[in-house]
């Protein structure tokens, strides 16, 4: 789902849509998938250090940051859209 979020973004934004809502959307919706599968890939790999190796459990957490950064910037795109519709009104 991450990397069809980030497929449609992208053929949206080929094809000259930057800032409308949709195209921010599916970058939401990529951030928000990968966030999840950040969050699942957590508890499988504590899981499975506690069942294998309970003294050496490391968890790595780097969906969950990668998610966030995605969704931080769809945020940016959201706030670029406004402020491209302000500046259109105001025209």
């Amino acid at each position: 789902m991450v990397t069809l979020n980030f497929f449609r973004f992208f053929s949206r934004l080929k094809d000259g849509h930057l800032f409308e809502a949709q195209t921010i959307k599916h970058l939401e919706n990529a951030g928000k998938w990968w966030i999840g599968l950040g969050l699942i890939q957590i508890v499988l790999q504590s899981f499975e250090a506690y069942i294998f190796s309970p003294s050496d459990i490391t968890i790595s957490g780097d969906g969950v940051v990668a998610g966030i950064i995605v969704f931080f910037i769809a945020w940016l795109f959201g706030e670029a859209q406004k402020l491209q519709e302000e500046q259109e009104l105001t025209v």
